[in-house]
């Protein structure tokens, strides 16, 4: 049998927060340490989350109770939250153990579900506390409890290595790297009972942007934070005003409104509120589009993965309270410069407030001279005054710029942007994106 349980229901909710626990484990005792129940804490921490635990049939040996396979759990589970109503908005799973594992098969199920779409469509990111994602020694642990007969399908689905658990991290990967969602990661620094459940590697999904995070707990311990200033819960935390605070403004709500807007008095010096909030809407969509864009032919890195490639790269100098949030460079002049020793300075820099491009210029006045490279940093809310399209000329030689570029045109003139080594579909694409950002800046 599967329950969900309603922890905490905000008047306007924007965000739905779904625990799922792990073998063995049910809606409340997963995550209590004591009287501490820490899903309740998460209600008056992340104001606008609804928090939900699910409870679900997950024993390890049948002398206990019953388990089903994850694929057929995962299409339960989500038919019984799409009855409460989760789906209808941005989502995040924090999970615990096997509850990771059915995280990730119930949101690829549901990409290729008419039924259950929106699920995958609002998710926003998954909190993976001691996840097995190739595989457990639950088996060996069992046998230590004198458990190890009649094991249940559960049991099955984790054996180490197991040809499922390799495909299904394969996928999910692929997926969190086209959805760009979000992913925490912790692993169990201690043994339980003389045995590490789930070790490092096994824990360590291979996301990029998401490290694994060690935890001064054992395998059941981990998912149990005594109170509020304990490492998982003020991480996890974190992670969700992050997601929270970057949803859209129109984000719906339980009855699929946009939230209301809460006023705020302002002092004369600052800007109206119009335009913060115009500039917060037109970040949002920069941050939706690079989430969208095609990341297999170049280097991408989005959100958190962003800000940590920044640090390898000759970066323009940033606002003090500019924030990266995308970054695309030219993969073979990347490693050329690496090899060299020199930091890359050819890229696309996306901050929440300007495009900041790094590379090579031709314009009316002529080539650039002795590949010299030339940096432009355009707001936002100026590029609706400017137009990107991708151009392609004649074989490039010394004396004339390279067959394709992507033309910036505005009312001073007409630029040509140009990173070497990049394709002409690769030109195309990024001149779509930055078009695109165009269209919203002007509201076209």
């Amino acid at each position: 049998m599967t329950d969900v349980v309603r922890v905490s229901w905000p008047e306007a909710p924007v965000l739905d927060v779904v625990f799922l626990h792990g073998l063995g484990g049910n809606a409340r005792t997963t995550w209590s340490a004591g009287e501490a129940f820490w899903p309740g804490w998460l209600g008056p921490d992340v104001p606008g989350a609804g928090v939900w635990s699910v409870g679900y049939d997950a024993s390890p040996s049948g002398w206990l109770g019953r388990a089903m396979p994850i694929q057929d759990r995962a299409v339960n589970v989500l038919a019984r939250l799409q009855n409460e109503g989760v789906g209808e908005r941005p989502l995040v799973f924090v999970t615990h153990s096997m509850g990771g594992l059915l995280a990730k098969q119930m949101l690829l199920h549901a990409e290729g579900s008419p039924a259950y779409r929106s699920f995958a469509r609002n998710a926003r990111g998954v909190v993976f506390l001691a996840t097995p994602h190739t595989g457990a020694d639950m088996a060996g642990y069992l046998k230590r409890l004198g458990l190890g007969l009649r094991l249940t399908a559960a049991v099955a689905d984790l054996e180490p290595d197991s040809a499922y658990l390799r495909d299904l991290n394969v996928r999910y990967r692929d997926w969190a790297h086209r959805s760009g969602a979000r992913n925490l990661v912790f692993f169990e620094a201690h043994a339980t009972r003389g045995v590490r459940i789930v070790d490092a590697g096994s824990a360590d999904p291979g996301l990029v942007g998401a490290g694994p995070i060690p935890v001064d707990a054992d395998h059941f311990a981990i998912c149990k934070p005594a109170d509020r200033d304990a490492l998982v819960y003020g991480q996890v935390r974190r992670f969700l005003v992050g997601i929270r605070d970057a949803l859209p403004a129109d984000a719906p709500t339980r009855e699929g409104t946009p939230t209301p807007p809460t006023p705020t008095p302002r002092t004369p010096d600052e800007p109206a509120a119009s335009a913060v909030d115009e500039s917060k809407q037109i970040a949002r969509r920069v941050g939706d589009l690079l989430r969208q864009f095609d990341r297999n032919q170049r280097r991408f890195h989005v959100d958190s993965a962003a800000r940590t490639a920044a640090h390898r790269f000759d970066l323009p100098e940033l606002g003090p309270d500019e924030k990266i949030i995308g970054l695309v460079d030219c993969w073979e002049s990347t490693v050329q410069d690496w090899f060299n020793r020199v930091k890359p300075n050819s890229f696309y820099l996306f901050t929440d407030t300007a495009l900041h491009y790094s590379g090579y210029l031709h314009t009316s006045k002529g080539y650039y001279r002795d590949e010299e490279i030339v940096r432009i940093r355009l707001p936002y809310a100026e590029m609706g005054d400017h137009s990107f399209t991708h151009r392609t000329a004649g074989a490039p030689s010394v004396r004339r710029p390279p067959s394709t570029w992507i033309e910036m045109t505005s009312a001073g003139g007409t630029t040509r942007l140009i990173l070497f080594g990049w394709s002409a579909k690769e030109y195309r694409r990024m001149a779509n994106l930055l078009q695109n950002i165009s269209d919203f800046a002007s509201g076209r």
